[in-house]
């Protein structure tokens, strides 16, 4: 058995792969499984994207490229980092799409 702080960086380990990107989202930056998979990334080269909140926490210095939404609002927070997500998944999908034809 493992702990919740586990539960990010056990499934990265057993499906991530060198040159990966891995997004982690968080409003604080301070949540152990959030660190745990930062910390995990960085071990086995996979480059990191942090979608954070309020000041990023400790997730700030563990991110390659950084994200912050500097509100202390959590709510206003993560309707900033869904829709933040629904832009670049769009943006990948169109690429995709693109590149199919």
């Amino acid at each position: 058995d493992y702990s919740f702080k586990d539960i990010f960086s056990r499934n990265l380990e057993a499906l991530g792969k060198k040159n990966d990107i891995l997004i982690a989202i968080s409003t604080s930056g301070n949540s152990a499984n959030i660190i745990n998979v930062l910390k995990k990334a960085k071990k086995m080269n996979i480059k990191t994207i942090g979608f954070l909140g309020k000041s990023g926490g400790l997730a700030k210095k563990l991110c390659d490229q950084k994200i912050l939404v500097p509100s202390k609002i959590t709510a206003r927070v993560q309707e900033i980092h869904i829709f933040l997500g629904h832009i670049i998944f769009e943006i990948v999908e169109d690429i995709l799409i693109r590149n199919e034809k």
